[in-house]
């Protein structure tokens, strides 16, 4: 029997799987934000945030980088008003340095697993920690 993913039961998850952060590497405690039929989950230190979010109208799971100014997320989705990049998907600034063994696991929708998921991205993380983990700004650069 399989149980039906929602918000809350992918924030329960995504709390669990992403706790590192917190633990060993001084995130900050999360933000919680709904948008729309979106949930995000940020976990902020020094000049990013990392945000996992969760489309439930989609059943879809990304993970996104965005650049902070004086600790808060700035104005503008992708570039601020002087045109620079603020937020882009965790993949598409990882491939912008080169950086392309994702080991992949292509599914059918039918299979969404969010604990695979999940488990992937903070390997993914954890994997190019010296591009993320200590809060810095690299992969905007």
């Amino acid at each position: 029997m399989s149980v039906e993913l929602n918000k809350d039961l992918f924030q329960k998850r995504c709390l669990e799987v992403f706790s590192f952060l917190i633990e060993e590497n001084a995130f900050k405690k999360p933000e919680i934000e709904d948008f729309h039929e979106k949930r995000i989950i940020s976990f902020y230190k020094g000049e990013i945030a990392i945000e996992i979010i969760f489309d439930e109208k989609d059943m879809d799971i990304s993970v996104k980088l965005a650049l902070l100014r004086n600790g808060k997320k700035q104005d503008g989705y992708r570039l601020n008003s002087e045109g620079k990049l603020i937020r882009d998907y965790l993949t598409k600034l990882l491939m912008d340095r080169g950086i392309r063994n994702f080991n992949i696991q292509k599914g059918k929708k039918e299979s969404f697993d969010c604990e695979s998921i999940l488990l992937w991205y903070k390997r993914l993380i954890q994997e190019n920690g010296d591009l993320i983990l200590d809060g810095k700004d690299h992969l905007f650069v």
